[in-house]
């Protein structure tokens, strides 16, 4: 998938409207992938370099490398395209933003309902349960009531997958992993941020306040509108969370009053770790 970005200074130096400097290319393009795709797990990992600049870049003008796969347990079946897990974000030239096809999933069509009253898809979780053995691992989307702050998400599930800042829209709701919620020293993400306790909140209102106006056209290519980052990170709410465990304290989940509905996603036999 090609989207139109800036490219990197013109010849002459000065730089052309809407560019996105070389060195912002991670911060800006890497996280916001991350951010408008939450039913794809970020592997941090494929990040071990920073992306090159330059005309010695071949295809790309420059490039970052990312791992992208399903966020499932491991049996998702993508529609469209088959799983991806490593892969490269490139930009060319003439400023053209090379994207990896992300295909569509089981989750994919569930959080793009979240938040929408009466959306199809939602299943009642103690009926999708009731035949799931005790020894199986469950995946689910937690969809609430009314929007909660991280302390009330850790009050109802102390380890989500993901969390959503904000109900689906035209495309999907914004997400942030709790599994690597900030805590990267080493500036993976193109930012460091290092503290003593994890927060989700914290590193995502951090990226969004190191986002400025010229980035705008990168973001709306990857689906995301600047000033709507803006409203989600002030607002700091979260309308819902993927979690993993056994179906028990999926169902213990699903009962409690501030959840709207839990859909299950994907389910494998549990295993010792």
């Amino acid at each position: 998938m090609l989207a139109a970005l800036s490219g990197c200074s013109s010849p002459g130096g000065a730089p052309e409207p809407g560019v996105i400097d070389c060195d912002r290319f991670r911060l800006v393009v890497l996280n916001g992938l991350s951010v408008a795709n939450p039913d794809y797990r970020p592997h941090w990992e494929y990040q071990h370099r920073k992306p090159a600049c330059g005309p010695e870049v071949s295809p790309f003008h420059r490039s970052v490398p990312i791992g992208l796969a399903p966020r499932s347990l491991g049996t998702a079946r993508i529609v469209s395209d088959p799983p991806m897990w490593a892969d490269e974000i490139g930009q060319s030239a003439d400023g053209e933003l090379a994207l990896p096809r992300l295909g569509e999933w089981g989750m994919s069509a569930v959080i793009r309902s979240l938040g929408i009253p009466g959306s199809p898809g939602e299943q009642d979780t103690v009926t999708t349960l009731s035949g799931v053995r005790d020894d199986f691992t469950v995946q689910a989307v937690v969809e609430l009531r009314s929007p909660l702050p991280e302390a009330g998400i850790a009050d109802l599930w102390a380890t989500p997958e993901v969390l959503f800042f904000s109900p689906a829209g035209p495309g999907k709701p914004l997400g942030w992993d709790w599994d690597s919620p900030g805590l990267n020293c080493d500036g993976l993400r193109g930012f460091g941020f290092c503290e003593g306790g994890r927060s989700a909140t914290s590193a995502f209102r951090i990226w969004v306040s190191l986002l400025t106006e010229g980035d705008a056209p990168a973001l709306e290519q990857i689906g995301l509108d600047l000033d709507e980052l803006r409203r989600r990170a002030d607002a700091g709410m979260i309308h819902g969370f993927v979690m993993s465990n056994l179906p028990g304290q999926v169902a213990r989940v699903s009962r409690d009053p501030r959840v709207a509905s839990v859909t299950v996603i994907d389910m494998v036999p549990w295993v010792a770790g």
